[in-house]
Order: C-alpha cells, then structure tokens, then sequence
C-alpha cells in the first residue's frame, strides 16, 4: 500500500501507509502527514516534518486530539527520508502544501 500526496510541481511522494496506529511509525527523518480517507480519496489533514517520527507525535498531539473528534477514519502517512533524497523535507512539506492549498506554517 501507499498514499499518494501530490505537490504544486507536479511531483508525486508516495507515502508510507495508511496507518491506524502509531506503533507503525519509526523514529526516522520524515514528513508526518495526518490524513482522512473517504470515498472520493485521501483527504490531508496536516503535514509536518521530523527528526524522529514516531516522537514527534507527542508533540502534535493536540492537533490529532482535534481531528480524531472531527473525522472517524484518520490515519498517518509518512514519507520518509532517510536515503539522500534530493529534496529536503521542507521542500517536500511547501511543495505538497501549495498543491492542497493548506496554509504555510
């Protein structure tokens, strides 16, 4: 499996997941994304990056407290980037941002 998040130049990341759990999650550099999936697709909820995936949860806990009230199939996604990507995670993060409009942190 994998989820697909597309970004403004027209590059396409595919992502680790869908995740129910947290326990699914390495503590290795990544993009984080909280996702909800319906029927017309996967629907990004919120996109950070980490260090250490698995711990940066703790530190996003409020916003996923949030859109656990809001949304009954939330998930997590992470692209991971470990390998020399070309692309620093926070080109990954502004590229997909633009693309689904989400506003810049």
């Amino acid at each position: 499996m994998g989820v697909i998040l597309k970004g403004k130049s027209g590059k396409q990341y595919i992502f680790e997941g869908p995740y129910k759990m947290k326990s699914h999650l390495y503590n290795e550099p990544g993009v984080l994304a909280f996702i909800c999936e319906n029927g017309k697709g996967t629907n990004l909820k919120y996109l950070s990056k980490a260090d250490r995936v698995y711990e940066s949860l703790f530190k996003e806990e409020e916003i996923e407290i949030k859109l656990r009230q809001s949304y009954n199939d939330f998930n997590y996604a992470v692209f991971y980037t470990t390998n020399e990507n070309v692309l620093s995670r926070e080109q990954i993060i502004k590229d997909i941002k633009e693309h689904y409009d989400l506003m810049m942190e």
